[in-house]
């Protein structure tokens, strides 16, 4: 056989589209084990928003506390424990985000700074959101927190070091401490 005979394009082509196929194999397990099985594409938000949806009379009835939070935002003043001040290093990963509290799993809106930039204080609105078919003021319910990962991972893991209160709009501004060893 000759290199270019069509035996051996037809043996080239199969490599290449199965080396096309582990690539994004690999990329699809990356994408999930970075951001979890959070359901990051807009078609599985779709479905959730389908299944949980609010009637309009109650979205009226909530729609100045959800205006309120989607202009000014969530406003977090975030401080670490001095119990547990000795364990992290200024360069530590720290990511400050919302939740709804009956909403997708993943965080509407998210943040991610560093130990040295503590004390802080930082507000997360919908121009955080982490994806436009979820943000902050289509909720009223929320989750919110603060973690360093001494990995730097966006998933927590034990021995993160982290902080959280749940609360209801409208909201001004959330004292949340580090204060909490993840088991």
């Amino acid at each position: 056989m000759t290199p270019t005979s069509p035996s051996n394009q037809t043996g080239f082509s199969k490599i290449i589209f199965i080396s096309l196929l582990i690539i994004i194999s690999v990329v699809a397990c990356l994408i999930y084990f970075q951001f979890g099985s959070s359901g990051l594409d807009e078609s599985r938000t779709e479905v959730w928003s389908s299944k949980h949806t609010v009637s309009t009379t109650a979205k009226s009835e909530a729609s100045s506390n959800i205006t309120e939070i989607s202009e000014a935002g969530i406003s977090l003043n975030i401080t670490l424990s001095n119990e547990l001040a000795a364990r992290v290093k200024p360069n530590d990963a720290l990511f400050i985000y919302v939740k709804a509290v009956d909403g997708p799993r993943f965080p509407l809106a998210v943040k991610r700074m560093r130990v040295s930039d503590l004390p802080l204080n930082i507000t997360l609105s919908d121009a955080d959101a982490m994806m436009p078919a979820a943000k902050i003021s289509d909720f009223t319910k929320y989750r919110v927190g603060a973690r360093i990962s001494f990995a730097g991972n966006a998933i927590a893991s034990p021995g993160d070091l982290f902080g959280e209160k749940d609360l209801t709009a409208p909201v001004s501004t959330v004292e949340i401490q580090i204060n909490t060893v993840k088991q």
